[in-house]
């Protein structure tokens, strides 16, 4: 089956942060921009892992996720609580 269409110009929250890999093939830079250009709300951060060849799964799983994501989230959450 095909979800339903959401209309993501609705979302209001102020508690949106993006972290996303450049060299993903399940989120698409082309579909994040759209995302962010559909957005109506100022993101916490928008943050793209500077190593261009990360994909999905490295932004979990590779060795140097401590430095480009984990401490990115603390940083995130220390400046919204």
């Amino acid at each position: 089956s095909v979800p339903p269409e959401y209309d993501l110009s609705v979302i209001n929250s102020t508690n949106i942060a993006l972290i996303y890999a450049a060299n993903d093939w399940l989120n698409d830079i082309r579909d994040i921009n759209l995302l962010k250009k559909t957005l109506k709300v100022k993101l916490l951060d928008d943050y793209l892992v500077p190593d261009t060849t990360w994909n999905h799964m490295e932004l979990m799983w590779a060795q140097d996720v401590g430095k480009y994501v984990n401490t990115k989230i603390l940083k995130i959450l220390r400046k919204c609580h």
